[in-house]
């Protein structure tokens, strides 16, 4: 007998393992399933509707989800970049500046936010432009 005989007689061999399993697999689930014309109509009806609306509210709810997070952290920078606006117009010198740096250095390492930082502050840009409005006015 050739190698080439053996490796036929070990797939025939194996083929009839996986039918005889698949054979005992088909008889229970045989045995579970409905026998009548009415119980496997309701089946073909019902089986695809359950799925398709189980896909449907599965699809949906994530969406939802991803959205309701992203508004959620958009919001919250938001805050943030109001505590930095107020916490700088209240405060003088060098404490501004250095609370203001500990925000502007805070990232956001979640997944779901696309900010990476947090916004600059509003003040800083007005005090900009009016620096710059007052040289050119001299």
């Amino acid at each position: 007998m050739t190698s080439l005989d053996m490796g036929l007689a070990t797939l025939r061999t194996a083929a009839g393992h996986v039918s005889a399993v698949w054979d005992a697999i088909a008889r229970w689930l045989k045995s579970w399933m409905p026998t009548g014309l009415y119980g496997r109509a309701l089946i073909i009806i019902i089986a695809p509707m359950v799925v398709l609306q189980s896909v449907v509210a599965f699809v949906f709810m994530e969406r939802h989800w991803n959205t309701v997070t992203r508004r959620l952290s958009a919001g919250v920078v938001q805050d943030i970049a109001a505590v930095d606006y107020v916490s700088i117009s209240a405060l003088d010198g060098s404490l501004a500046e250095r609370l203001h740096g500990l925000l502007a250095a805070a990232t956001c390492t979640c997944t779901v936010c696309t900010a990476t930082t947090a916004p600059a502050s509003p003040l800083r840009a007005m005090r900009q432009r009016c620096t710059s409005r007052s040289t050119e006015a001299a």
